[in-house]
């Protein structure tokens, strides 16, 4: 099982394969090597495919205290919406659309995220436990 040492010692699983030129493929938040593997199939013919398993997922080491925080608030309103709200022919069903793609019904305002990115990267919520 190839891994890397990072600096803190913690061994992050990785794969390479194919020739040619690196492409690194990166899997989402927590994510593993294995979720590029249909696509990595292909790719190998004209690359040398590189991907890994982020720390504390599948393959790679989960070391102690490690937090992973995430946002996902389903939709968030931009200025793209209300661009659209002027072409669409009906944009309370618009809205109401974009809402029942939202885990809690309604539309993320712009303030919001970033409040909430703000706390999640503050010295206020590292030094809160790790309920694990």
């Amino acid at each position: 099982m190839p891994t890397l040492n990072a600096a803190d010692g913690c061994r992050i699983y990785y794969e390479v394969e194919g020739d040619g030129p690196p492409l690194v493929l990166i899997p989402g938040l927590g994510g593993s090597a294995g979720f590029w593997s249909d696509i990595a199939r292909h790719l190998i013919a004209h690359f040398r495919v590189i991907s890994f398993d982020h720390r504390g997922a599948g393959r790679s080491d989960r070391p102690l205290g490690i937090r992973v925080n995430s946002v996902a608030p389903g939709v968030a309103w931009s200025n793209y919406y209300d661009q659209m709200l002027k072409t669409v022919p009906d944009p309370d069903g618009f809205v109401a659309g974009l809402k029942a793609r939202s885990p809690l019904n309604r539309v993320a305002q712009p303030d919001e995220i970033a409040n909430a990115i703000l706390y999640l990267a503050s010295m206020r919520r590292a030094l809160q436990p790790v309920p694990w």
